[in-house]
């Protein structure tokens, strides 16, 4: 009768491959949750999100002309333009309190408001209030 004998990784090998799995799955996992917590930016100490609460603007569209103006206290770096076709065109306009603008966009449906701010480097930062989307 011929004794068969069992051969397989030693212990060492088979934790150092365990170990290398689990880092490797952590790293995985952690790049994936910095997906959904997002760059965070600040604007005059406090979050940009929370600020855009305060952002108070009347909007209006008459023949290829898009009305904007800044009725609040918190001023607004530019306007994301949404025309019909669901293309965006971001217009600088710098508005602060009571400033208002014009300029031209064809088949414009709605304005968002964008925010300067910074991030946690101190460098400037956009921040888009899409909740704030104004209806031309």
């Amino acid at each position: 009768m011929i004794k068969m004998q069992k051969r397989g990784i030693s212990p060492v090998v088979a934790t150092v491959i365990l170990i290398s799995i689990v880092i490797a799955l952590g790293a995985i996992i952690f790049t994936w949750a910095l997906f959904f917590l997002g760059e965070k930016i600040t604007k005059d100490g406090e979050s940009v999100n929370l600020v855009c609460d305060n952002v108070e603007f009347d909007a209006s569209y008459d023949a290829g002309t898009v009305y904007i103006e800044n009725i609040g206290n918190v001023p607004i770096y530019k306007i994301n333009v949404v025309n019909e076709e669901g293309d965006i065109n971001t217009v600088e306009v710098n508005l602060i309190a009571g400033g208002s603008t014009s300029f031209e966009s064809a088949n414009a449906k709605s304005a968002i408001p964008v925010l300067l701010g910074e991030n946690e480097g101190g460098e400037n930062a956009e921040y888009a209030c899409v909740d704030l989307e104004y209806e031309l």
